[in-house]
């Protein structure tokens, strides 16, 4: 996991954790429920705001984005590919949409797809765990024997928690809209991605 710069401490990194998860919820919750905007260009609004939410932590934190794409990141592949197919079983659920071919078909896809994506995977899973783990790192809980024997594993779970809480959070409003009581299979989906960090 990349490192934060040495002034950049267990606090700030809450604090910056705290604001993601704000902002995320209120990103969907806003655009969504309030303002009633349709699903392409609040995929435009929620790109913007998780790449600002990035780019901010990453210029707060002093974290090196070059540390952060290289850091595990064949890991990050992994479990991308098993959270894909973790997911498309689910998919069947929603409702069909009209069948689209040739240039639409690949604007759909680098549009909902690509970015939708990029844009939910910085925004729940990479930020919201690497404030944490961040967080933990700088008040000296990422060491130790005592971690690996409380977290079961090398790595505390705390991170992988906080990646959860956010998609509980920005996907409560989104059920609520569906009518729907019971997380999403993508929900869980990226809290078992998180994990692999």
């Amino acid at each position: 996991m990349p490192m934060s710069d040495a002034s950049f401490g267990g606090a700030q990194a809450t604090t910056a954790y705290l604001i993601i998860l704000v902002a995320s919820f209120l990103v969907t919750w806003v655009v969504t429920d309030l303002l009633h905007v349709p699903r392409t260009p609040y995929v435009a609004v929620l790109t913007l705001v998780s790449l600002g939410l990035l780019a901010g932590y990453l210029a707060w934190s002093g974290t090196s984005f070059a540390d952060l794409v290289t850091s595990n990141w064949v890991w990050g592949i992994v479990a991308g590919l098993i959270a894909g197919l973790v997911i498309a079983p689910g998919l069947r659920r929603f409702p069909a949409r009209e069948h689209v071919h040739g240039a639409p078909l690949a604007e759909q896809f680098l549009w909902e797809g690509v970015a939708y994506g990029i844009a939910e995977a910085v925004l729940l899973a990479t930020l919201p765990v690497l404030a944490l783990w961040q967080a933990a790192a700088a008040l000296g809980w990422t060491e130790g024997t005592w971690v690996k024997f409380a977290a079961g594993r090398s790595r505390p779970s705390g991170p992988s928690s906080g990646s959860r809480s956010i998609t509980s959070a920005t996907g409560s409003s989104a059920r609520r809209r569906r009518g729907r009581s019971s997380p999403q299979p993508c929900s869980r989906a990226v809290s078992r991605r998180s994990r692999s960090y």
